[in-house]
């Protein structure tokens, strides 16, 4: 390391503690090519991988991805820390399991605000369908088969981003 420069973080002070508790000195070296260890074309390891199979460094901590072909060339500890995405949720206790547990994650008034939404958002398409020529197969028949519930219908297939086959279909009708 370079004079005035100093590492810091959790990887930092896990190596520190560990030294305390185990009795062992260490240096701090950077990794020369600044990569965490993958196999190359040649079958040669770099990065940090690289430096502790070929005895440049006797260990290496970072936040490394255990992957079953690292450990296949080193020995790797139980991760420290985990990428993943999650959610947590407080499990209320007092509260009973009902079939409409899934609405609680919002508020009522937001679940309004969604509904009020959905049947605008329904009632625009359908309005806009009812004056467009084109959904219209014979104008003067003065029926259409896009209906106010496939206007419906559609919007939950985008919400639910499954696609809109009733649509596709209508459109396929039109062309034939």
């Amino acid at each position: 390391m370079s004079r005035g420069t100093e590492l810091e973080g959790y990887c930092i002070d896990l190596l520190s503690e560990l030294s305390k508790k185990l009795g062992f000195k260490y240096n701090i070296n950077l990794v020369k090519d600044n990569r965490y260890g993958a196999i190359d074309s040649s079958g040669n390891w770099n990065g940090m991988i690289g430096e502790v199979i070929r005895g440049d460094a006797d260990l290496a901590v970072a936040p490394l991805t255990l992957t079953a072909v690292r450990e296949r060339f080193v020995e790797m500890t139980t991760p420290f820390m985990q990428t993943g995405i999650g959610f947590i949720l407080r499990k209320d206790l007092a509260a009973a399991e009902s079939h409409v547990s899934f609405l609680s994650p919002f508020s009522t008034e937001m679940w309004v605000g969604v509904l009020i939404a959905f049947l605008l958002t329904g009632s625009c398409i359908f309005l806009v369908a009812r004056i467009s020529p084109a959904e219209w197969p014979q104008p003067e028949s003065e029926e259409s088969r896009f209906t106010l519930l496939h206007s419906f219908w559609y919007i939950t297939g985008a919400l639910t981003l499954q696609g809109d086959s009733i649509r596709k279909t209508l459109l396929l009708h039109y062309r034939s």
